[in-house]
């Protein structure tokens, strides 16, 4: 399955953030991902698209909300990958089985065969990969034909300098569910490394034309473009299949 050459580097996958940076955001970010409906919903979507898949990989699994989903499905073989060790951390202690198998590596440079799964899921992933080009290319190897590739991504119109008004919503709905302002404390820690990730996302800018184009180069076919899924203006998701 894996081929141990090529787990290396793994330690450029995101920007260079400092290994602090990571666990302060993942610190928090269980709590308050799983009391919104537009995070459930975005699980939801790739969990539909990967049905009847066998063997998946979810690439950028952090702590592993949506890996564990996957497990849903009895005989699927579920393999995660991350180069952050405390998110991975996170996601072996909600598998107390050992099902997932779990490895630490470069999204750019997957460790696995040639054409191994036939399903592979990235979630809000992509803005925070230093060459994504290389990692597309890589998905598109490890797929087998037919395969399918599904990725919800993040618009570059998180504009924080100017309101950032996801954060607003998303506090008005905390505000509403009594979350906020019990957990002030921890909402605010979450949002110190929540505004890096935002800007990061603007400066990056790969939005629905640049995606397009790079799939379209890797050599996915089928490829469909979905809004309105989950967190609305703010977000798109993605499907395509490998002939």
């Amino acid at each position: 399955m894996y081929d141990l050459n090529r787990v290396q580097n793994f330690g450029i996958i995101i920007s260079m953030k400092s290994k602090s940076f990571w666990e302060k955001h993942y610190k928090h970010y269980d709590f308050f991902q799983n009391k919104l409906d537009w995070y459930k919903k975005t699980i939801e979507f790739h969990l539909e698209q990967m049905r009847g898949k066998k063997k998946v990989l979810d690439v950028g699994a952090g702590s592993g909300n949506l890996t564990i989903e996957l497990l849903s499905v009895p005989d699927r073989e579920v393999t995660a990958v991350d180069s952050e060790e405390y998110a991975l951390n996170q996601l072996k202690e909600k598998d107390p089985s050992r099902r997932i198998k779990i490895i630490r590596t470069d999204a750019s440079k997957l460790p696995f065969k040639d054409a191994y799964f036939d399903g592979v899921v990235s979630m809000f992933l992509l803005p925070f990969i230093e060459d994504i080009n290389s990692h597309i290319s890589e998905v598109f190897r490890v797929l087998d034909s037919d395969g399918i590739m599904s990725i919800s991504m993040w618009r570059p119109n998180q504009k924080v300098e100017d309101g950032w008004d996801l954060r607003t919503v998303v506090e008005k709905k905390f505000l509403d569910s009594k979350i906020l302002p019990k957990y002030q404390k921890e909402w605010d820690s979450l949002l110190e490394t929540s505004v890096v990730n935002a800007n990061n996302i603007d400066n990056r800018n790969i939005d629905d034309r640049k995606m397009s184009e790079l799939i379209t180069k890797a050599g996915f076919v089928d490829i469909k473009f979905y809004n309105n899924i989950a967190y609305d203006k703010w977000t798109y998701f993605i499907v395509a299949r490998k002939p």
